[in-house]
């Protein structure tokens, strides 16, 4: 068996990274990736974020979606979906797709009421000297999930901010 690049669905709709294997593990783990709403990227690399499979969501290859997407990220990610897309997304692809950048510590929420609302909070990794990387703290109801990936030692700024919210609770 051999590795592949790291990747969470939760609830069938919430994605934490996109990598060039996403497709090899919708195959193998019997994922519907047409479900997909929203994705949270933790940071612009490629084995994170491959921008480059969302120029055929909706045309030809994946043209039966459930939803839309909205892409949450740095400003980075937003740079480099921008980029890898700019020659062959087709409008009718491109107004199906949303990228939305977010503010490290600045909770935000998405998703609908029938199938539950989620609070996503994007907390800083020790990545990358170039961009501002991302681990995730995710509610929904009464459940919370800590996403730690592809990270050294957390920052000070981000241990505060974990031990406020478990001090809250």
């Amino acid at each position: 068996e051999f590795h592949t690049r790291s990747q969470v669905i939760l609830d069938d709709t919430v994605g934490i990274d996109f990598p060039p294997d996403a497709y090899y593990h919708a195959l193998r783990f019997g994922v519907d990736l047409a479900k997909l709403q929203y994705l949270l990227i933790t940071h612009s690399h490629m084995d994170h974020f491959y921008a480059h499979d969302f120029i055929l969501r909706g045309y030809k290859y994946s043209s039966e979606l459930s939803s839309p997407l909205t892409i949450f990220g740095n400003a980075e990610v937003v740079k480099i979906f921008a980029e890898c897309t700019r020659r062959e997304l087709r409008a009718e692809v491109a107004q199906n797709i949303r990228v939305q950048e977010i503010q490290p510590f600045s909770p935000f929420s998405f998703g609908e009421k029938e199938n539950g609302e989620y609070t996503a909070t994007a907390l800083l990794a020790q990545h990358s000297k170039t961009e501002t990387a991302f681990v995730y703290l995710i509610e929904k109801e009464e459940k919370t999930y800590l996403h730690l990936t592809d990270t050294g030692r957390l920052p000070r700024q981000t241990l505060d901010y974990l031990e406020k919210y478990l001090t809250a609770k």
